[in-house]
């Protein structure tokens, strides 16, 4: 939930939500670096919470396969973002001493 709010509070007063079927992301999202970025979102605010729910693992694999344009690439997020999420968990325990 806290990704969910940091991306919450980067949206620009006014933007309306709009439901976008997977198959029209790839006009969306029309090159690697957007893509990359995009996916690297949803995958992290699918470990917000430090779990991936059965529901949102089936839809960022819906959305990934309409994006990616390489096998391994959904694995090579996942493996950056749990490490993301480690670090992350391992700079508030310094903070706290």
């Amino acid at each position: 939930m806290a990704q969910l709010k940091v991306l919450r509070d980067q949206a620009q007063p006014g933007v309306e939500a709009e439901d976008v079927p997977v198959a029209d992301l790839p006009k969306l999202f029309d090159d690697r670096v957007s893509r990359v970025a995009f996916l690297l979102e949803i995958v992290g605010m699918g470990y917000a919470d430090q779990t991936f729910d059965p529901r949102e693992s089936k839809l960022v694999g819906e959305i990934v396969n309409a994006l990616a344009d390489e096998d391994d690439l959904l694995g090579r997020i996942t493996s950056w973002v749990q490490r993301q999420v480690l670090l992350v968990k391992e700079a508030h325990e310094l903070m706290r001493g």
